[in-house]
């Protein structure tokens, strides 16, 4: 083999040519082969990136243009796109000198996008970098009421601001959704050149019927050939009339001797209901679509009349009248409650104490004559048991017919409670 050295490296890229031919010891010249090799230490130069700057209609491709002497190796080269922490596309494609960043769909999200690239060539040069472009509006719009925007006045129509970045309107339109696709009638008027009106058939109602999301949709079209769409959204409230006042599911007692108690009432959906207990501000809750608000373990002040005022809020702050209910927590009234008529073997008196006590129990014929006595020590409550068996003092049985029955309570105080009623025993 023949080696042939360079007095010094080479330096300068671009292709070199090598011939060789043989001479043999006479004299004689052989066949000259030639032969080339590429020197080449330099990265792709990237002479176009495309897109660039600011855009106003979709995008179709990105590209960018090459020059390399060595040419590109497609298998370790990499070209993506990202719009903010998403990646579009990483998907390459090669033809000729220009790399492509294929796209799923034209891009048409306005922002910024950034287009990441890695080129190596067959002498492993790489150049790794990345370009910017920006789809903008071709139109600044905004809009009355505002994107976002809670209006709680009534409303008869809305106002739409449109101005061209590039080219003039030719033409445009106007609409206006409740929700998504109940449309509100109206017509639409251009103003002057920059702003445009859509008023309503009807002004939207102010008993809070109408209350809810709507959607104003627009588009133009620009002397340059470009279309442009834009919507923008609001919630209406605007409801003056105030929800009817709440009502009780249950009867709740004039008196209790229990320190707490369930409310269950009634009043409108989507309202929410306040609770007070004297004045203070206890408990609030959101009525549901089936109309029902409970409180749970009201908590009452003991020894007085406890004031619990119960009103409704609309989500426009309208305030209901106020549903008020007295309830006395307290120790229990003194009470008996004998049955009618006496059916059974024996009878059961239900007594309520206030305070504890010795309770007796005497009965009389109506003639004035005792028959029965007895005594109990009870603990003050409500409804406790005191039995009679139907018999006299002796044991014997007593007849059908009407006695009379005394219970007395000697409180542990000394001082003392008497009931007296008749009763009518029927076998």
């Amino acid at each position: 083999y023949i080696v042939y050295r360079f007095n010094s490296p080479l330096s300068d890229n671009g292709t070199y040519q090598i011939q060789i031919t043989p001479i043999s010891s006479n004299g004689v010249t052989g066949e000259t082969f030639n032969s080339s090799f590429i020197f080449d230490d330099q990265p792709p130069l990237i002479v176009e990136e495309y897109p660039q700057g600011n855009l106003f209609t979709p995008v179709n491709k990105c590209w960018l243009r090459y020059q390399d002497l060595s040419g590109l190796d497609i298998a370790s080269s990499s070209i993506y796109l990202t719009y903010g922490n998403d990646t579009i596309s990483h998907t390459l494609s090669h033809t000729g000198d220009t790399v492509f960043c294929d796209l799923p769909t034209a891009l048409t999200t306005i922002g910024q996008y950034v287009v990441h690239y890695r080129l190596v060539d067959l002498a492993t040069n790489v150049v790794n970098d990345s370009f910017t472009f920006n789809i903008s509006p071709p139109v600044v719009y905004s809009t009355e009421p505002g994107n976002g925007d809670t209006v709680k006045t009534q409303l008869s129509r809305v106002v739409v601001y449109l101005k061209p970045v590039t080219g003039s309107i030719t033409s445009w339109y106007i609409r206006v959704f409740r929700g998504m696709t109940d449309t509100i009638p109206g017509d639409s008027v251009m103003l002057n050149d920059t702003t445009f009106v859509y008023t309503f058939s009807n002004p939207l109602a102010t008993d809070g019927s109408d209350n809810g999301d709507y959607l104003i949709k627009f588009g133009v079209s620009l002397s340059n050939d470009i279309i442009f769409e834009g919507q923008s959204s609001f919630y209406y409230l605007c409801d003056n009339v105030p929800p009817t006042k709440p009502t009780l599911i249950d009867t709740l007692p004039e008196r209790t001797t229990n320190d707490t108690i369930t409310i269950r009432g009634m009043g409108e959906p989507g309202a929410t209901a306040f609770l007070k207990v004297n004045s203070a501000l206890r408990d609030s809750q959101l009525i549901g679509l089936d109309s029902i608000f409970v409180f749970r373990n009201v908590t009452l002040a003991f020894g007085q009349n406890n004031f619990i005022d119960i009103f409704l809020k609309d989500e426009a702050g309208n305030v209901s009248d106020t549903l008020r209910i007295s309830i006395f927590c307290g120790n229990p009234i003194f009470e008996v409650i004998p049955s009618k008529p006496f059916r059974n073997s024996s009878h059961e008196f239900l007594i309520s104490l206030p305070q504890s006590g010795k309770v007796s129990l005497i009965i009389y014929t109506v003639g004035g004559d005792r028959i029965y006595r007895s005594e109990i020590y009870m603990q003050s409550g409500n409804y406790q048991r005191l039995n009679w068996p139907l018999k006299t003092e002796e044991g014997e049985d007593v007849k059908n017919g009407v006695y009379i029955y005394v219970i007395k309570v000697r409180y542990s105080n000394g001082t003392e409670s008497v009931k007296k009623g008749l009763l009518a025993v029927v076998r």
